[in-house]
């Protein structure tokens, strides 16, 4: 897999479903922008590629926000993915300790342009992250399935591949049929697994692949819009800040791009709004 993409297909004859990712570009740019390391890396890689997993039947303006929010070890994640792949995420802090059990939430939001389509929220305990993430994905897909995520790192703690595959059972497909089919999914080597799917094989089973479509780390945030948040201080604030520090900077809190206005940028927002 080249690049990042996501692909959506089935096979009649297995009498499944697939939904497979691999984020490994956005989550290394994800690490990269917010300084992860270690154990913390590995945690937003995982939980950037299961937003892209649930965000599969997403269209449009749509667009579906992960939030985790763990007290053991504490930590804060925040993912969004768009329906045209672009996606974007926050994690805090940069380093954070192994530990297992966690003890937290996962919440899981729906939206389009105009308002909040669905919320899910789900306790964490007694599992790993990444665990917790797949009990989700198979509890809000409401199917038999087996989820796979798996994020690595280098030698030098860099993301190396970050990577999903959800299988899910047909309406028409008996149960216990799919259990001793696909339950080893669980446990066999995610790599190859992927590369036969995307070759049109799912162990031994025909593909047919219905979509592909690429993914990368993106953010809407622009110069306009840091505008447009000062002008929304008002007259007051803004020229406030103009006389005490003679400039402004804001930095997005996603992908830390930072914009700078000097003071005659200021001044100049500062005359829009008294006149």
């Amino acid at each position: 897999m080249p690049s990042d993409t996501f692909t959506i297909g089935l096979s009649d004859v297995g009498g499944v479903r697939f939904l497979a990712v691999d984020a490994t570009h956005a989550a290394a740019e994800l690490c990269l922008r917010h300084g992860l390391s270690g154990h913390a890396a590995q945690v937003a890689s995982e939980g950037l590629v299961a937003a892209q997993l649930m965000s599969a039947y997403i269209k449009g303006e749509e667009r579906i926000t992960l939030q985790v929010q763990m007290e053991r070890p504490r930590f804060a994640l925040i993912v969004d993915v768009n329906a045209d792949g672009s996606t974007r995420g926050r994690f805090t802090p940069a380093v954070i300790p192994r530990s297992k059990p966690l003890q937290g939430a996962i919440m899981v939001i729906k939206h389009d342009v105009q308002r909040e389509l669905y919320r899910g929220v789900a306790p964490v305990e007694d599992t790993d992250f990444q665990g917790a993430l797949q009990a989700y994905l198979v509890h809000s897909q409401q199917a038999d399935g087996v989820v796979r995520i798996i994020a690595e790192r280098g030698e030098d703690g860099g993301i190396t591949a970050a990577r999903g595959l959800l299988v899910e059972r047909l309406p028409d497909q008996d149960p216990t049929i799919f259990r001793d089919l696909f339950g080893d999914l669980a446990e066999a080597p995610l790599g190859p697994t992927l590369a036969g799917v995307l070759g049109g094989d799912l162990w031994g089973f025909p593909v047919e692949v219905l979509e592909t479509r690429p993914l990368r780390f993106a953010c809407p945030c622009s110069r306009e819009r840091s505008v447009g948040i000062l002008l929304g201080l008002g007259f007051e604030e803004l020229r406030g800040m103009l006389d005490e520090q003679g400039e402004a900077e804001l930095t997005c809190n996603f992908c830390m791009e930072t914009y700078r206005f000097d003071g005659e940028e200021l001044q100049g927002m500062v005359a829009q709004l008294e006149g």
